[in-house]
């Protein structure tokens, strides 16, 4: 049986997008807890790169931003750079590796036909000690996006 919390954000507009990045590190936070609870029950699922995973690019409709687990992102196949840093996060911190935690960046793209409003993109990394590794680029996680793929 799944459990499916929704977590209403009405301020998030009214926010800068350090103030963003500070509020989804929170929210890392929370999933990185429920992955660690998991794999201590799951020694088994650790190993991210042991599955057979693919990034996928969520759709958000109405706004509504998915938020998986690892079970979840093993049921499915895959999952976004949320879902792959909080498992190996949770997971790296399993194993007593105490300096790592997501690695938030922000890009903000324009509508090169100046018709819709700019999108920021929010992307998930770790960071091991001085070292950032991105596990989305290593499902398939593509190096460039275009306006119209976010606004999709």
């Amino acid at each position: 049986m799944a459990y499916f919390p929704l977590l209403i954000l009405s301020g998030w507009d009214d926010f800068t997008v350090d103030e963003r990045k500070i509020s989804l590190q929170a929210q890392m936070e929370t999933l990185i807890t429920h992955d660690m609870l998991h794999l201590k029950k799951h020694p088994e699922q650790r190993e991210i790169r042991d599955f057979p995973l693919r990034y996928m690019m969520k759709k958000r409709p109405q706004e509504i931003d998915e938020w998986w687990d690892v079970q979840h992102c093993i049921d499915m196949g895959g999952g976004d750079c949320k879902d792959f840093s909080a498992w190996m996060v949770a997971s790296l911190r399993l194993a007593s590796t105490a300096d790592c935690y997501p690695w938030i960046t922000s890009h903000i793209y324009e509508d090169p036909d100046n018709a819709g409003p700019p999108v920021t993109l929010y992307h998930v990394r770790v960071r091991v000690h001085d070292q950032i590794l991105d596990p989305s680029a290593w499902f398939g996680m593509p190096s460039t996006v275009s306006y119209s793929e976010l606004r999709a």
